[in-house]
């Protein structure tokens, strides 16, 4: 019995190797630490270099993105700006090199600053500018902060923000106590209301589990390292740095203007209109079943107190449906036992049948009679 193998070939042309400048492979390197030729092609020896040497315990303690951040600073890539090298001294921020991995020893470096491609100034071998550029950056179009921006070229990606633990805890606090409701929570710290909401409903879930001691060391070091990763929204707070403070409250609020998405305005309604006649945001409106703009951005920006649904539905004995105008019945929805229900309400017999008697509503759907 033959068999067929096929062989791959690799077209190197289209290997994408790094922008910035590194040190190739040399023929017959020997490593230092196995004593043995180095094992590996131009981009492991590349990629050691980015890496830098480890310690002991397996960890590349020089390398600013091994270990995350604990100040609630994203610390997101910057090639652009450091150009592949992000080998720094923690106690002194000084920049190192790792030119030679097979040495498993780092030198000191120095970082050029480029604008438009050009360099600027002399080399320094302190991240400074770096520094001040991840932090300050501001993309031109749609002004969002660099720090804020996972990936450099696409600024429209951008980090949002986690609530703070003392302002989760005042605002189930508030909730639990009934002292304010949640729609004037959600005005005075620019959040919106269903936000508010599963602050509450989080934290009663996690209050729970605490009480069956189901939070174990573990989940609690987790939850403490992603929070130390993330930018954090309280504007009863300020951070120790002033632009900073007013980015970080900027990027928490939420846009309690923008209107709610409807369902039905998830899917294309057509209508046939007269030549000539108008057709302006009320009779659209009319159309979806909807209220027009200005009311409804006008309910949301009301301090009315919203009532609890959930309250309500606990005590309603049925629901009622919507009817509309080519409905023939009014729908009404009764809490009852599984089991006990199994005869049908409604439409009696040959309920599936082809002829059938049918109109079409001002929406142009087909509606049976």
């Amino acid at each position: 019995m033959s068999t067929i193998t096929t062989k791959r070939f690799i077209n190197y042309n289209l290997v994408k190797s790094p922008r910035y400048n590194y040190n190739k492979l040399k023929p017959n390197t020997i490593d230092s630490l196995t004593n043995k030729p180095f094992e590996g092609t131009d981009m492991d020896y590349a990629l050691r270099q980015f890496t830098g040497p480890k310690d002991y315990k397996g960890d590349y303690i020089y390398n600013k993105y091994y270990f995350p951040p604990v100040n609630n600073i994203p610390n997101y890539l910057q090639a652009d700006l450091e150009l592949g090298n992000p080998l720094r001294l923690k106690q002194t921020g000084e920049v190192l090199t790792f030119s030679r991995p097979e040495t498993n020893e780092v030198e000191i470096g120095s970082i050029q600053k480029y604008i438009n491609g050009n360099p600027v100034g002399r080399a320094i071998s302190n991240e400074s500018f770096v520094r001040s550029a991840y932090l300050k950056g501001v993309d031109k179009d749609t002004q969002v902060p660099r720090f804020l921006q996972p990936f450099p070229l696409n600024p429209y990606c951008k980090t949002n923000s986690l609530l703070s633990e003392s302002l989760k805890n005042t605002i189930r606090k508030a909730i639990k106590d009934g002292e304010v409701d949640a729609g004037v929570i959600s005005t005075k710290l620019s959040l919106k209301v269903n936000k508010i909401n599963a602050v509450n409903r989080l934290l009663e879930a996690e209050e729970d589990l605490v009480e069956r001691n189901l939070i174990d060391e573990d989940m609690e070091s987790f939850a403490e390292t992603m929070r130390g990763m993330l930018p954090v929204y309280d504007p009863m707070q300020t951070h120790k740095n002033s632009q900073i403070d007013v980015v970080l409250k900027n990027n928490g609020k939420d846009d309690l203007d923008e209107l709610p998405l409807f369902k039905e305005l998830e899917k294309s309604k057509f209508i046939s209109i007269p030549e000539g006649n108008t057709f302006t945001n009320l009779d659209a409106a009319n159309v979806l079943f909807l209220q027009p703009a200005d009311k409804v951005i006008k309910s949301l920006k009301s301090k009315e107190s919203e009532t609890n649904e959930d309250e309500l539905l606990e005590d309603r004995r049925f629901i009622l449906g919507k009817k509309y105008v080519t409905d023939r019945f009014d729908f009404h929805f009764v809490d009852v036992k599984v089991g006990q229900v199994g005869k049908r309400y409604g439409q009696g017999n040959r309920a599936n049948r082809k002829d059938k008697q049918y109109t079409y509503d001002m929406n142009g759907k087909m509606v049976y009679l």
